[in-house]
């Protein structure tokens, strides 16, 4: 049985989801409303091993937004993620007529990755997509419409190894679509110019124990940070986060161990500083890579291993999806658990969808989205913590979806303190002795037995603290 929360979630903003599962299903998770909880509206494809997801990319453009999602039997479907319409497919076994190999001259078995770069000039859009076995192959489609199906332009395919040994298990490509990077296990991650398919920057293994024995390379996942492909940021299965910089050196700039389970998932914050991580026992916590500190670890914790983290680009929430087939909704801040849904199948990945007019503005027309990047962390934080008169009655969602959060969360807090009022009142009125007014009774005892003296100097204050001082040592 899969673990629970003892504490109800607290309700997440109006928001649009998908959820990809190893059985190549892909369900839709909505919440319109401001105050509750996402449900499945749409279901699309068909169970099948065979046709397992491995990896997804959600392009957006001013216009439009297009899906490419990468199936274990070596097919790219780009679909419309609005209605879920299949507006082109690639068929990576077929490019250049040859199927991809591995080093031992077998087929390759499946994908590991997919990129879907943003719309051309030409109107063209290229997909890349990367083997176990370490053939990365880059093609252009073509999409007349994102209700229509395209076509194909096998001709201009291009493919070539990233790998002489081992098995890549991580692809990325960073911010301006000009840089991916690869590794994986017995391969060091490299970075490589996709324009040219050349190699420009390897890592470097890491250095021996005190032992003098050298760890096998073993990259999990891998993210840039921001729009910098300098900085890149992976994860170990040796429970390890690295940060590099690529114009530096070939060792990383920092390394520090997480937990004891292997690293699955890393995923940049917008700020560019934060970096979130999951680990293969469900743990879920948040780093600054300026300094490696640990900021904080969410609550809630997941029972399966963390296989995806998606981070909102407006909103202040993640979500983080794995093989406990639940998706969990966190607020990035205060990481609190918003709410959560079952999904019945192990889940691969999860993606927002930025263009959900709910998310985007009201029916009445006001923007709720309007959320600063760099004023949200402080914002949250210190009006998490307010006092009940800094609220505003009147209309308390004027400005969004992150007031929301915000109230809900200092409704949380007051339910808190109003327990613990009434278990001190509960305590006063049985008499305990550590309570304040029983040393104050004490004290009054004494003035009228003559052991104190009255006076306007703040001798009584000297006494009374004695007075505690030996009530606690009784």
């Amino acid at each position: 049985m899969p673990r629970t929360d003892a504490v109800a979630p607290l309700g997440c903003p109006p928001l649009r989801a998908l959820s990809f599962d190893s059985l190549g299903l892909i369900k839709v998770i909505e919440n319109s409303t401001e105050t509750g909880h996402p449900q499945v509206v749409a279901r699309w494809g068909e169970p099948s091993s065979q046709r397992s997801i491995v990896s997804v990319s959600l392009s957006s453009d001013e216009d439009c937004e297009v899906l490419a999602v990468a199936r274990r039997n070596l097919n790219v479907e780009i679909l419309n993620p609005s209605s879920g319409a299949l507006c082109s497919e690639v068929n990576v076994r077929s490019l250049n007529g040859n199927p991809p190999k591995n080093s031992e001259g077998m087929e390759s078995a499946a994908l590991i990755g997919v990129h879907l770069f943003r719309k051309e000039a030409s109107g063209l859009r290229s997909v890349l997509t990367c083997t176990d076995s370490g053939i990365a192959s880059l093609q252009r489609c073509s999409i007349q419409a994102v209700d229509s199906e395209g076509s194909n332009d096998d001709s201009s395919a291009v493919s070539w190894a990233v790998c002489k040994m081992g098995s890549i298990s991580c692809m990325k490509v960073d911010g301006s679509e000009k840089y991916a990077a690869f590794g994986g296990d017995g391969a060091e991650v490299t970075l490589y110019d996709i324009q040219s398919q050349s190699s420009i920057w390897e890592a470097k293994p890491p250095r021996r124990d005190n032992n003098g024995l050298m760890s096998r390379p073993y990259v999990t996942a891998s993210t840039f940070l921001g729009n910098d492909y300098r900085k890149l940021v992976i994860g170990t299965g040796h429970h390890q986060v690295r940060l590099y910089d690529i114009g530096a050196r070939r060792r990383p700039m920092m390394a520090f161990d997480f937990l004891e389970s292997p690293i699955k998932a890393v995923e940049a914050d917008t700020d560019g500083n934060t970096v979130f991580v999951g680990t293969g026992n469900g743990d879920l916590a948040s780093f600054d890579m300026r300094s490696g500190k640990l900021l904080g670890s969410f609550k809630g914790r997941v029972s399966g291993s963390i296989r995806s983290i998606a981070v909102h680009p407006i909103l202040p929430v993640i979500a983080a999806c794995g093989l406990d087939r639940f998706l969990r909704v966190f607020h990035k801040n205060t990481r609190q658990l918003l709410t959560r849904i079952f999904l019945k199948q192990p889940l691969v990945a999860t993606v927002f969808d930025t263009k959900y007019p709910a998310a985007l503005e009201r029916p009445s027309g006001k923007a709720i989205l309007g959320v600063d990047p760099e004023k949200d962390g402080q914002r949250s934080l210190v009006q998490m913590e307010g006092t009940e008169e800094e609220e505003e009655e009147d209309e308390p969602f004027e400005n969004g979806a992150e007031d929301l959060l915000l109230t809900l969360g200092k409704a949380h807090k007051r339910k808190k303190s109003k327990k613990r009022r009434s278990a001190d009142a509960s305590k006063r009125k049985k008499g305990n002795p550590s309570t304040l007014d029983s040393v104050f009774e004490g004290v009054h005892e004494r003035n009228q037995k003559g052991l104190m003296k009255e006076c306007d100097e703040p001798e009584p204050v000297t006494k009374l603290r004695r007075t505690r001082k030996l009530k606690r040592k009784v």
